[in-house]
């Protein structure tokens, strides 16, 4: 039914433009890029930590990359891991492939898988990290995970597909590494790691990004408009 559906509609709205020109051949150019936004949450309150806390988050399933975050702390040296903390949230099927792998690599020190978090407990976790890794190496749209991850402040080290590339500017507001290429993933975590500066102000880029460009209310906005141009055509 999809490309009866396609030519019927007077226009059709994507969350990233990487499927633009493919949709384009269907509905006659009828085709308008509206990003995802998201609520951003209030600014995080500065306070020191014994660790650098980092998240991955998602659903766990071996396509996300979730493995790759694993194998890229096993490369880093003893006083990198005595820095951080990596904490994984998501439940999947390939849960229980995280936890082995942890354990193989003598990780259990340094990672935590804490399953599904409700909101309160995931929001108190992200106000907790700096980090945010998501080493997906599936074709993905737009994940709202990442410009979660964003809003809060934390430095996103991120796969550079699909509508990621177009959020994150590499070295501004984040850092984007090939898929499935850890050694790229680890070496651009150490930079970070080991760069408290690097750190806080690519965070604060990457709030501002959000705020900018990937708010709720901006989305809604955007949408409304769309909406009511084709009413009233």
């Amino acid at each position: 039914m999809d490309l009866p559906v396609r030519r019927a509609s007077r226009i059709v709205t994507l969350v990233s433009p990487t499927l633009e020109n493919n949709m384009k051949l269907f509905v006659q150019d009828n085709v308008v890029t509206i990003p995802n936004g998201i609520a951003v949450p209030k600014a995080k309150a500065l306070v020191e930590h014994n660790k650098i806390e980092m998240i991955c988050l998602g659903r766990i399933e071996k396509e996300k990359g979730m493995h790759l975050a694993v194998q890229a702390l096993s490369k880093l040296n003893q006083e990198e891991l005595e820095k951080i903390h990596l904490n994984i949230v998501g439940e999947g099927p390939h849960l229980q492939s995280i936890r082995d792998l942890v354990g193989r690599l003598n990780l259990a020190h340094y990672i935590t898988c804490h399953g599904r978090l409700n909101d309160e407990d995931l929001d108190a976790l992200f106000h907790r990290c700096q980090i945010h890794i998501m080493p997906t190496t599936r074709q993905e749209g737009l994940p709202l995970t990442i410009l979660e991850g964003m809003s809060y402040g934390l430095t996103t080290i991120a796969s550079g597909i699909g509508g990621i590339s177009g959020v994150i500017t590499h070295g501004f507001d984040g850092f984007l590494t090939q898929p499935a290429n850890l050694e790229e993933l680890a070496r651009e975590l150490a930079n970070v790691i080991n760069d408290d500066e690097l750190r806080r102000t690519t965070g604060q880029n990457a709030r501002r990004t959000i705020m900018e460009k990937y708010s709720k209310e901006r989305m809604v906005s955007e949408t409304l408009h769309e909406i009511i141009s084709v009413v009233k055509s």
